[in-house]
C-alpha cells in the first residue's frame, strides 16, 4: 500500500509538497522507532496527512458538502484547515484505511486535540519539525521530540498558536484544549 500511496502522491501533489510529505514520513518513522510506535502506521499517516493539500480550496467546500463532513466555525472561516479532515476521508474511502488511530493522526495533524495518541503526536510533530522547516525555535523542538514527546508537543502547540495569532487568525479551540491537556500531562 505504501508504494501505491507514494505513486498517487506524485500525481496529486506539487513537487515541493511531495518532498515535504516524504520528509514528514522519514521524520515520523524516526519518532515511531524512538517511541515504539507502529512504523507502518506512522508511514501511512505521514504520507496521507496532506493528501488534498494541493487541491484548490474551493473544492474543499464541495467535498465537505457532498460527503456530509462536519466542520466547525473556525474551519468554516479558514477552510484550509479542512485539509486534514478531507485527507482522512480519502484515506478511508480510497485506501480503505479503517484504523482510527491513523485516521485521527491525519485529521488532527494541523491543530491537534486533547488526549492525542502517540501516533497522533508523532504525525503532528513530524509535520512541524521535518528537516525542511526553518522557523525560529524549530531546532529546540526537534531535539525535545527525540527526548520527550509531550514536552515537544507543548513547545510546538505554543509556537503554532503564536504564529496563528501573529497572522491575525483565530486559534482553533482544539489547539488550546490540546495545550492545556498536555500541560496537565507533563
Amino acid at each position: 500500500m505504501i508504494e501505491l500511496i507514494k505513486s498517487d502522491l506524485k500525481k496529486y501533489l506539487s513537487l515541493d509538497r511531495y518532498n515535504h510529505t516524504i520528509r514528514v514520513s522519514e521524520t515520523a518513522i524516526e519518532l515511531a522507532r524512538i517511541y515504539n510506535e507502529n512504523v507502518e502506521d506512522a508511514t501511512i499517516a505521514a504520507l496521507l496527512h496532506d493528501y488534498v493539500k494541493c487541491l484548490d480550496k474551493k473544492h474543499y467546500r464541495e467535498i465537505i458538502r457532498k460527503n456530509n463532513l462536519k466542520i466547525d466555525s473556525v474551519i468554516e472561516k479558514n477552510i484550509g484547515l479542512a485539509h486534514g479532515l478531507i485527507s482522512a476521508y480519502f484515506a478511508k474511502e480510497k485506501y480503505k484505511i479503517e484504523n482510527m488511530d491513523i485516521l485521527n493522526a491525519i485529521e488532527y495533524h494541523t491543530y491537534g486535540r486533547p488526549d492525542m495518541s502517540t501516533l497522533e503526536k508523532i504525525i503532528y510533530l513530524a509535520d512541524y519539525i521535518e528537516p525542511g522547516r526553518t522557523f525560529d525555535g524549530v531546532d529546540d523542538i526537534r531535539e525535545m521530540a527525540k527526548k520527550n514527546l509531550n514536552k515537544a508537543m507543548i513547545m510546538a502547540l505554543e509556537s503554532s498558536m503564536d504564529y496563528v495569532k501573529s497572522m491575525g487568525k483565530e486559534v482553533h479551540p482544539l489547539s488550546i484544549q490540546a495545550l492545556i491537556f498536555m500541560q496537565k500531562e507533563v
